[in-house]
C-alpha cells in the first residue's frame, strides 16, 4: 500500500522528491481506501528483499485498487548514463577503474 510514497521518497532525482504535505495528502488517500475491517486484522511482519535491484519493486505488490496512483507518483526509469555507471560499478575492478577515471576527469 506504500509504494507510491517509498518510490517518491528514494526517487534519483532530489527536486522531485515528496514534501511533507504531499505524503500527509497521499497517506490521507490510502487511509481512506482501506477497508473498515483492515484495522483489526492481525499483523505479522517479515522481510522480504527480493523486490530489491529490480525497476517497480514496490509496484508488483500493489492491489489493483491502488494502482490508480502509479501514473502520478511512479518514479521515472534511470537515465542511460546512470545504467551504464551500474553495471561499470557493479563489480569491484571496474568500480575501482571508473574511480580513477573520475578522480583524472575532475
Amino acid at each position: 500500500l506504500l509504494a507510491p510514497l517509498f518510490d517518491r521518497m528514494t526517487m534519483h532525482i532530489i527536486v522531485q522528491w515528496f514534501t511533507t504535505l504531499e505524503a500527509l495528502d497521499l497517506l490521507n488517500i490510502v487511509i481512506s481506501r482501506l477497508p473498515s475491517d483492515a484495522w483489526t486484522i492481525p499483523l505479522a511482519l517479515e522481510s522480504d528483499w527480493s523486490c530489491c535491484g529490480y525497476e517497480g519493486p514496490y509496484w508488483t505488490q500493489t492491489p489493483p485498487g491502488l494502482l490508480s496512483l502509479r501514473a502520478r507518483y511512479e518514479m521515472p526509469p534511470f537515465g542511460y548514463t546512470a545504467r551504464l555507471l551500474g553495471r561499470l560499478c557493479a563489480v569491484p575492478t571496474r568500480w575501482r577503474v571508473t574511480r580513477a577515471v573520475r578522480r583524472v576527469l575532475r
